[in-house]
């Protein structure tokens, strides 16, 4: 077996790990914001900064991120790159905080694998650089983690404070962090029942301290937001445009879109083999490390639970704890199957862990160049496209959700709303504007297409009968392209 780096040199590889991870994040960090950017912007760029935590606009609002992003805007202007800064540092500091809590479990070299696949990823790197609060998330929640498995075993009151702390800022980043927290809960309840879990019956009182004041700065975060963050999620998660049913088609169309995003359908085939392999070392680790497997596993199980008891539909974004679980369970497959196989063969042995990340590299790497060629939604590239072609007193119309960029992206064009551009949400408003465009030509920008379609299927059927498509622009958010059409009136 390959033997432990010392801790020096776990440390050097650790940084270069992280340096590695930061350029990836920071890699054309400027290119076109998407709809819910652009609207955390819009809404609160402006205004107090208390009216983050007091004044409901959408469900945009990620507390956390959007004070920060408030904080660059008004440093630095709405610069995609600095609206974007915020969640790129959560996004790079999670990589060390990943080997954090994947040393719990595993050796010094099984944790910097950890680390070195996430860093790495194409999913992590796409959400470090959305202007969100999901990678706060995924950081405060990954050192929570670490903190609470810590805590348990020594059960100091400093560590049940770094534990609240840590889990307070991962709720305050996105309100669906609570899940990770009632994951631990639900892991220390089910241990604290059974005989092997009788040794952490004396952790119960810091553990209950440390939940209840995570739950009190919760609270305090989002008390007056909470009511119509309540109505609006379940008007949005139950319509069939907020998301996909668990045990629909398309919902597992959609998610092996995510997985395969940026490669094609066809790794997710090359992958099988793979993962039936590694699913022989992971129910070999799942079986010695069942508590620490159950810590991190059961946020997902409690969010599914929730979203079926409450009628949602299911949208990736609600899973991204699995995606640092993901690359922590890889690691440890790889290294439980390497202890199976010493005995056997130790050249196969040695070589599992730099194959695991070799494979893995190759993926990201053949999946990111795509990745960065293509904006997340192609608000600003396909509006420059209209404005290089389009006569000057030719009206540009965006329909539907096309609005939020045309909001942001019209007037630093040259754009004024009601002169030369125009909002559509439905048929009205468009012929509307068509009346006033006689004899010219009317450009109209759609996105979303399956939400125009679900949303607004009067206005989808217009603009399909009366318009023609010119160009689509491509999208690395799933459906978000943005197509451009024209009339002639």
């Amino acid at each position: 077996m390959i033997p432990d780096p010392t801790p020096r040199r776990s440390l050097a590889w650790l940084a270069a790990i992280t340096a590695l991870a930061a350029f990836l994040r920071l890699y054309r960090i400027g290119s076109d914001l998407w709809l819910d950017e652009i609207s955390t912007v819009l809404d609160y760029r402006g205004g107090l900064w208390l009216d983050v935590f007091t004044v409901f606009k959408s469900l945009n609002n990620h507390p956390l991120n959007s004070l920060l992003v408030k904080a660059m805007a008004g440093l630095f202007g709405p610069a995609e790159w600095a609206v974007r800064l915020p969640a790129a540092i959560f996004g790079i500091a999670a990589v060390p905080a990943v080997y954090f809590l994947a040393r719990i479990a595993l050796r010094s070299r099984d944790a910097l694998l950890a680390a070195s696949l996430l860093a790495v990823s194409y999913h992590h790197v796409f959400f470090s650089q959305n202007s969100r609060g999901y990678t706060g998330m995924i950081f405060f929640g990954v050192l929570g983690t670490a903190f609470f498995l810590r805590a348990l075993e020594r059960n100091r009151p400093r560590g049940w404070v770094l534990y609240a702390v840590a889990m307070g800022l991962a709720i305050a980043s996105v309100l669906q962090a609570v899940f990770i927290l009632a994951g631990h809960a639900a892991a220390f309840g089910a241990a604290a029942l059974t005989r092997p879990g009788a040794r952490l019956r004396p952790s119960a009182a810091g553990a209950v301290a440390a939940w209840a004041a995570a739950g009190a700065a919760s609270l305090a975060v989002y008390a007056k937001l909470l009511p119509k963050l309540q109505a609006f999620s379940g008007a949005a998660f139950r319509s069939a445009a907020g998301g996909f049913s668990p045990f629909s088609a398309e919902f597992w169309a959609e998610t092996a879109r995510g997985l395969t995003a940026g490669f094609g359908g066809k790794a997710l085939i090359l992958l099988i083999p793979f993962a039936a392999v590694g699913a022989i070392g992971f129910l070999a680790f799942l079986r010695r490390d069942i508590f620490y497997s159950a810590v991190l596993l059961l946020p997902l199980f409690v969010t599914a639970v929730y979203l079926l008891a409450r009628g949602y539909h299911f949208t990736p974004r609600f899973f991204l704890w699995a995606v640092p679980v993901a690359w922590i369970f890889t690691a440890a497959s790889a290294a439980a199957l390497e202890e199976m196989l010493a005995s056997r063969s130790a050249a196969i042995a040695r070589a599992i862990p730099m194959l695991t990340a070799l494979g893995f590299a190759a993926l990201s790497f053949v999946s990111l160049p795509a990745y960065y060629a293509t904006p997340k939604q192609p608000n600003r590239t396909s509006l420059e496209w209209v404005l290089s072609r389009r006569a000057s007193d030719e009206p540009v119309v965006a329909a539907h959700m096309a609005r939020w960029g045309m909001r942001f992206y019209g007037p630093s064009t040259g754009l004024t709303s009601g002169e030369s551009s125009f909002e559509a949400d439905d048929v009205p408003e468009l012929a509307a504007v068509e009346r006033a465009s006689a004899g010219k030509k009317v450009w109209l920008l759609t996105t979303f297409s399956r939400g125009l379609r679900l949303g607004r299927p009067d206005l989808d059927r217009y603009v399909h009968d009366h318009y023609r498509e010119e160009r689509r622009f491509p999208a690395t958010v799933g459906d978000a392209s943005v197509t451009v059409w024209t009339r002639e009136i």
